[in-house]
């Protein structure tokens, strides 16, 4: 998926994503969650080479209620 996006952004483009912190694909309220961790997300990169790595940064969940979560 990421070498489609890469074709598709503009020269110096900038993408966005966020996962869910972890290590595992899973299946939860029918919904499908791919969690990554900052060795797996590097791991992307490796196999990208068209794709520059510019920022990585891990961040609490902003729920009141899950907080302490990543």
């Amino acid at each position: 998926m990421f070498g489609k996006l890469a074709k598709a952004m503009k020269a110096n483009g900038v993408l966005y994503v966020s996962f869910k912190y972890g290590d595992s694909e899973r299946m939860e309220h029918g919904r499908f969650f791919n969690d990554l961790n900052e060795t797996l997300f590097r791991g992307i990169f490796t196999s990208q080479p068209e794709l520059e790595l510019a920022r990585l940064w891990t961040t609490q969940d902003a729920r009141k209620e899950r907080r302490g979560h990543r």
